[in-house]
């Protein structure tokens, strides 16, 4: 995928690595990928970067939503820590912990046959293919070969961002169980993220969906513009819930 250099940002960072193996060097941090970028490549934002570490990550459980290849080419690093990677080199590093061991990366059909839900990860799949029940028109954002799973968002990951018919962003939170009133924290968090650092000048809407909306959440979202509650049932439906009192 092209960016606005003549490099894909594949290359660009499989470029680093390779310059960081002929340096025997190992691992490096987030600080020096971020400085790395910002001195040869400043047009390249961080959350990008970040995709790109997460989705060379072999040991990242959500990786299969950044679509790595499933031939082991990029299968590169190995996340330590939010802030520190391992160059994988084949299990060859001698920092991996001992016992570690890649699973092979299988293509996961991204719905539930039975449209059973057991966890986050379900109500994840589910929505993830039907964002037309929510909403017409309504679709996961995808620029630069990112996609809007997990969507990197300083530091923390933002269940599903999508775009609306007129590409205002909308930033979706997911409780498979009951959803509390804790949960508006975490979306007017990533909502002014995305304010901040990609909307420009769009408009930034949040929904909150669960499998019960208390009445908790209710009063927490009163009067707050933007902001939609949902309630879905098996077989999958959505049903809008006012948040006025």
């Amino acid at each position: 995928m092209k960016h606005t250099y003549n490099e894909t940002i594949d290359n660009i960072m499989i470029n680093y690595f390779d310059f960081l193996r002929k340096s025997n060097k190992s691992q490096f941090s987030v600080a020096d990928i971020n400085y790395y970028f910002r001195e040869n490549y400043p047009k390249i934002k961080f959350n990008t970067i970040e995709y790109y570490l997460l989705k060379y990550s072999i040991n990242i459980m959500d990786r299969k939503y950044y679509r790595p290849k499933s031939d082991g080419s990029e299968d590169l690093l190995y996340r330590v820590s939010h802030k520190k990677y391992l160059i994988y080199n084949n299990g060859k590093n001698i920092l991996l912990p001992q016992n570690f061991q890649i699973k092979n990366i299988k293509e996961n059909n991204l719905i539930s046959e039975n449209n059973n839900i057991d966890n986050e990860n379900d109500l994840k799949n589910i929505v993830v293919n039907n964002l037309h029940l929510i909403e017409n028109n309504l679709k996961l954002y995808e620029e630069d070969g990112i996609i809007g799973i997990e969507f990197p968002a300083g530091g923390r990951f933002i269940d599903i961002l999508a775009l609306d018919e007129n590409n205002n962003y909308v930033v979706i939170e997911l409780k498979y169980k009951r959803a509390y009133d804790r949960v508006i924290g975490q979306l007017l968090r990533y909502m002014n993220w995305i304010k901040k650092y990609m909307a420009e000048d769009k408009i930034v809407r949040g929904i909150i969906i669960g499998n019960e909306i208390t009445k908790d959440l209710y009063l927490a979202c009163s009067g707050l513009l933007n902001i939609e509650l949902y309630e879905y049932n098996i077989p999958i439906k959505f049903n809008k819930k006012e948040n006025k009192m």
